[in-house]
C-alpha cells in the first residue's frame, strides 16, 4: 500500500507547488498596487466659514448625516485612548479578534 500513496503524493507536489506559487504571487500583486483611501467611500458634509473661521453654515451629507473629516493627527490622544477603552477594554492585549 506504501508504493500507491508515495505516488499519490509525488503526482500532487507539482500541484501544490504551483498553488503556492500562484498564491504567493497575487498577495505579492495586492501588497505593491495602491489602494484607494478608504475616505473617498465615505460621504461628508460641507462646512462654510466666514474669513475670521467662525462656522456660518454646516450642510449635511448625502446620507442625512452631519459628518466632517478630520485627520487621526489632529484628535485629542485623550479622546482616542477614551474611545479604545469604551469600545474594547482589551484593546493592547488581544491579536485582532477579541475571544
Amino acid at each position: 500500500m506504501k508504493p500507491v500513496l508515495a505516488k499519490v503524493t509525488a503526482a500532487k507536489k507539482p500541484i501544490f507547488a504551483a498553488v503556492i506559487v500562484i498564491l504567493t504571487i497575487c498577495s505579492l500583486l495586492y501588497l505593491v498596487t495602491p489602494k484607494p483611501e478608504i475616505k473617498q467611500y465615505i460621504p461628508y458634509s460641507s462646512a462654510y466659514f466666514d474669513r475670521n473661521d467662525k462656522l456660518l453654515r454646516l450642510n449635511l451629507a448625502s446620507d442625512d448625516r452631519y459628518r466632517l473629516y478630520q485627520p487621526l493627527d489632529q484628535i485629542s490622544a485623550n479622546l482616542i485612548r477614551a474611545t479604545v477603552l469604551y469600545e474594547d477594554q482589551d484593546y493592547y492585549e488581544h491579536w485582532g479578534i477579541d475571544l
